[in-house]
């Protein structure tokens, strides 16, 4: 009872302060909080490292997908890069996060993160994103490929 009455409390407080120019304004520099907010740019980030994630996600999940179950040769290597596959899609998105701040941002794979000269860390956060959509999609696509050459299998035997 007491943890719905913080709930409430706290969503009651928060509707307070928040208003629809919130989400439709860029953030402006300051030192107080009463006059900075403003949503538009993180949203758009968001929305724009997601759609890069995908993007780069998807076609080579498929393909993957595709090989897995029609190729799959050689043995071994189909078996690791199963192995492989099933091991990122198990693996909580926080612990990729965490891997690749770790891994983009140093040594080798460094141009991919934030550089001395400029840029962000945008490119390693899309590509630590599409390692995290690559296992689902790659999982799916041979799923939805299984179910499908399953019903062919069955549409042919009944004429």
């Amino acid at each position: 009872m007491i943890a719905v009455a913080i709930v409430i409390y706290m969503l009651v407080r928060g509707l307070q302060f928040l208003h629809l120019d919130m989400l439709t304004s860029h953030p402006k520099p300051g030192l107080g909080q009463v006059g900075t907010g403003g949503f538009f740019d993180p949203i758009i980030g968001t929305f724009a490292l997601t759609a890069l994630g995908i993007v780069i996600a998807t076609p080579v999940g498929v393909a993957i997908a595709v090989w897995l179950s029609e190729y799959g040769r050689p043995a071994w290597l189909a078996r690791a890069v199963e192995s492989g596959v099933e091991i990122v899609a198990g693996t909580p998105s926080i612990v990729l996060a965490i891997f690749g701040l770790l891994v983009f941002s140093q040594g080798f794979f460094s141009f991919l993160s934030f550089t001395s000269t400029g840029g962000s860390g945008s490119r390693s956060a899309s590509t630590t994103l599409c390692l995290s959509f690559f296992g689902s999609s790659t999982s799916r696509s041979r799923a939805i490929r299984s179910a499908l050459a399953k019903m062919l299998l069955q549409m042919r035997a009944f004429g």
